[in-house]
């Protein structure tokens, strides 16, 4: 019985050793899967294993010597390791251990640790990127929801004025007073519906790099025509409008089609947002090898939050009281189609003291854009 202690202490050491077998060949495995994916994980597990090992030879040393004092090994291995010069072997491998430790810190741990930052950094950086593609996701989403409410709500305010006119007029008997009145009032409203349908086409077409029919034109006949489109609105809200030309103007070079319609949607703006017998100004003049129109206008302005996005294709400040674009394609066209000929589009407001928009093209199809 007084070896009992003893066998019992050699089975604890031997359990030691193999689970600490075990588990060195755990970081092991360990160790080969993180090296490629996480090389800071990868180090620390050499740190580990090494201790490991340390202990693991530490219990191997006294397993042996304890198993030979039960004489279950060689009563001589108990007397060879019990020698104060064999009991330094332990000693010298627990130095040689942290040596290896204190080389793999010096050597992996802060360049693993460098890395890992860099991992890092980059991780936020993507998971930056991915709740910014997931804002931009959210926003199109509420775009699109908002504008497939603007486009139902603007086409349906002038289908409803054509059926009205229409049901007026079939109701009436085909009254002879009221056919011109409800007729023109349809022609309007239809003509609402194409200059909208017009304005996405264009859009589209010049955001796709689409061709400008350019020729030369008269800037006078260019504006006249424009103005007279204009004229049924102005009457309608008896606004008075000036035009005035510079004294030498020249001939000009562009899309004369879209030139007017932008001249068009200008003026139509300046109606929209002028009161009822309101003032409209629209002048155009030369600036060096430019031609520069403008069109002002005596409206509550534009707030100077908004001023900058009016030309956004699909703006919409929803509640808004003082600016509405409606869809946000009339001006979106307007700078698309000035950009399309070299030139740039701008405006000057301040709130309840008007607005001016200028359109700046060159007159040649030589002068380059910035000009």
């Amino acid at each position: 019985m007084h070896n009992y202690p003893y066998y019992v202490t050699a089975t604890l050491y031997w359990l030691l050793i193999l689970v600490w077998s075990a588990i060195l060949i755990f970081y092991r495995r360990e160790y080969k899967r993180f090296k490629v994916v996480n090389p800071l994980v990868a180090s620390l597990l050499v740190v580990i294993f090494v201790d490991g090992a340390r202990t693991l030879f530490e219990s191997l040393y006294f397993g042996v010597w304890y198993t030979a004092r039960t004489g279950l090994l060689p009563y001589s291995l108990y007397d060879i390791l019990s020698e104060p010069q064999w009991l330094i072997i332990p000693k010298g491998f627990n130095l040689i251990a942290a040596l290896l430790i204190v080389l793999v810190i010096l050597r992996g741990w802060f360049s693993s640790l460098e890395k890992e930052a860099e991992r890092q950094q980059e991780t936020e950086k993507l998971l930056a990127e991915v709740q910014e593609s997931h804002e931009e996701l959210q926003n199109l989403v509420r775009l699109r929801d908002d504008l497939t409410h603007m486009i139902v709500h603007d086409l349906r305010t002038p289908l409803t004025s054509i059926i009205g006119n229409l049901h007026t007029v079939q109701q009436t008997d085909y009254d002879p007073e009221l056919m011109p009145e409800m007729v023109g009032n349809s022609l309007r409203a239809g003509e609402t519906l194409l200059s909208m349908v017009n304005d996405l086409l264009d859009i589209s077409r010049l955001e796709a790099g689409g061709s400008l029919k350019m020729g030369p034109f008269q800037v006078k006949a260019l504006v006249e025509e424009a103005v007279s489109l204009i004229n049924p609105l102005l009457m309608e809200k008896e606004q008075a409008l000036t035009v005035s030309f510079s004294e030498a103007m020249p001939e000009g070079w562009g899309d004369k089609d879209i030139l007017r319609r932008v001249l068009v949607n200008l003026l139509g703006n300046a109606v929209k947002f002028t009161p009822q017998e309101g003032k409209i100004a629209l002048a155009a003049c030369m600036e060096g090898d430019f031609l520069c129109i403008s069109v002002s206008d005596t409206g509550k302005g534009i707030p100077p939050d908004i001023k900058d996005r009016i030309f956004d294709k699909f703006f919409h400040r929803a509640g808004h009281t003082t600016y509405q674009p409606s869809t946000g394609l009339g001006l979106a066209f307007c700078k698309l189609a000035v950009e399309g000929h070299g030139g740039h589009i701008r405006v000057e407001s301040e709130p309840y003291q008007g607005s001016t928009f200028r359109v700046i093209v060159p007159l040649q199809a030589s002068v380059p854009v910035g000009a």
